[in-house]
């Protein structure tokens, strides 16, 4: 598994397990952000809301329409 920053999927060197609350087995494992990729994130996250708040609302809602149009599509596949 890997995580999605800044438009980019990317490997993490540490991995934490996900262990099943109803059968205490680990099911999973997710990585762990360094504290590099946490910054990376966040640096993305505030160029993203800069982007968002240049856009009419009405921009805005067309996007998150056809976000959850693919959404339900691959949901229904």
């Amino acid at each position: 598994m890997k995580m999605y920053i800044a438009g980019r999927w990317v490997d993490s060197p540490k991995m934490s397990p996900v262990v099943s609350s109803y059968s205490g087995k680990e099911i999973d494992q997710v990585p762990e952000a360094t504290e590099e990729q946490v910054e990376q994130a966040l640096a993305a996250g505030v160029q993203g809301a800069k982007a968002m708040a240049e856009l009419t609302a009405y921009d805005r809602c067309k996007i998150l329409e056809k976000a959850a149009k693919i959404a339900e599509e691959q949901i229904n596949q």
